[in-house]
């Protein structure tokens, strides 16, 4: 006779996995490395993956930085896409460490006189 099965509640059964997902193969870690574009210019979206910074800080940026990258217009129209030198963005970079580096030994001696002066 066929015997019936009693329901226990407290017993969970495991859903069978497909052949494909217990065969997955993990892929390599990936490496922490800086972002490239695939060519000189960079559009907007790939500027805010070099500056590393999100829309509203880069618009700040663009009003409130005269030093940054104007951007080249693609077209001849007001609201033309823009397209930046990724040379020219490294460069802008870089030139904002040397200035919080400057600021930096600036502020040290400063404090290091003023530690002179009252001594």
């Amino acid at each position: 006779m066929h015997q019936a099965r009693h329901h226990n509640p407290s017993a969970r059964t495991r859903p069978k996995r497909s052949v494909a997902r217990a065969q997955h193969i993990h892929s390599p870690p990936l490496l922490a490395t800086a972002w490239k574009p695939d060519g000189p210019t960079v559009r907007f979206h790939e500027l805010l993956k070099v500056v590393r910074v999100g829309r509203s800080t880069a618009y700040s940026i663009f009003k409130n930085d005269p030093t940054f990258p104007k951007g080249t217009p693609l077209f001849d129209t007001p609201r033309s896409p823009r397209f930046w030198w990724y040379d020219q963005v490294i460069a802008w970079l870089r030139d904002r460490e040397a200035k919080a580096n400057t600021n930096i030994n600036i502020n040290t001696n400063t404090n290091s006189i003023k530690e002179h002066e009252y001594v």
